[in-house]
């Protein structure tokens, strides 16, 4: 499974370019690919958040719903917290979201941040970088 961080969400989520033409591409895998995907809750909590500064309540809701289907939501439990809390990464959400997806063994990490990932024992790139990679 590949877990997808909140930023390439948001690159799609807000139009954010030229990021938003990869992890676009990145999400469209599911559908051509059969690619299994993976986020944590708190990065839908992050998308939701900002999609509705955006664009409005309802389309931040039905994006979210679009997401929920295309990708395997995971709970971000106090394990994660705690180990984020005691990690050396220097954001704390990415330590967590980095911690939620070690415990879900997630075998890559898909993000625009790669200096926030540098501690990270699972392999990372970006949308871009790993879509050169097919």
């Amino acid at each position: 499974m590949i877990f997808i961080d909140s930023d390439i969400l948001l690159d799609v989520a807000l139009n954010r370019q030229p990021h938003e033409k990869y992890a676009m591409q990145l999400l469209t895998l599911r559908d051509t690919h059969n690619a299994a995907f993976c986020t944590s809750a708190s990065s839908l909590l992050n998308v939701h958040y900002f999609a509705c500064k955006a664009a409005g309540k309802i389309q931040a809701k039905n994006l979210i719903t679009i997401l929920k289907d295309k990708i395997t939501i995971l709970s971000t439990d106090i394990h994660a917290i705690n180990s984020a809390l005691s990690s050396d990464f220097e954001d704390f959400e990415d330590a967590v979201q980095y911690h939620t997806a070690l415990s879900n063994h997630a075998k890559l990490i898909i993000t625009r941040n790669l200096k926030d990932y540098k501690k990270s024992a699972i392999p990372f790139m970006t949308a871009d970088q790993y879509m050169k990679t097919l």
